[in-house]
């Protein structure tokens, strides 16, 4: 015996007249997409965040100047498309380090020589009032037009689908 399933009926297609030239159209798919993207976007620029700052507190770092850590972070920044809706500062940490003055077994007169070397740490959080404002602009897309004979209130609609 075959099974026999519900079918919903057949909906016919939604016909709405194409937007007018010169008009802004709201798509929902748009603003999720976007969201979506930019939500991907940060991600990513987080992930690569938080392996820079991993190769930075490793002992063989060849980040010691900041000049190479602004760059770096600035490439990462542009390459995941993020940099405005990230805030990434580099705090410079001073490492101290203590070793014995003369080669041998320490004892109650060892004098110990102390050595200092810089190293960098990124501190990094979204920025919430930027994410916000950008959130408000997602799916809207500006349509243009060139006519040129329509008054404006003619020209430019209010449409939204």
């Amino acid at each position: 015996m075959a099974r026999q399933t519900k079918r919903s009926p057949k909906r016919s297609p939604q016909r709405t007249a194409p937007p007018s030239p010169g008009s802004v159209a709201h798509g929902t798919q748009g603003s999720l997409h976007s969201y979506t993207v930019g939500a991907s976007q940060i991600e990513r620029a987080l992930k690569r965040l938080g392996e820079l700052q991993q190769r930075l507190t490793s002992p063989r770092t060849r980040y010691r100047q900041a000049a190479k850590v602004q760059q770096a972070v600035e490439q990462i920044l542009q390459t995941c498309e993020a940099a405005d809706c990230l805030r990434v500062a580099i705090v410079p940490c001073q490492e101290e380090r203590f070793r014995q003055e003369k080669r041998g077994r320490p004892g109650p007169d060892t004098h110990y020589v102390k050595t200092t070397s810089s190293r960098f740490q990124l501190s990094y959080e979204i920025d919430g009032p930027k994410m916000a404002e950008e959130s408000q602009t997602d799916g809207v897309f500006p349509l243009v037009s060139n006519v040129t004979e329509l008054s404006e209130p003619h020209a430019f609609p209010q449409t939204t689908t």
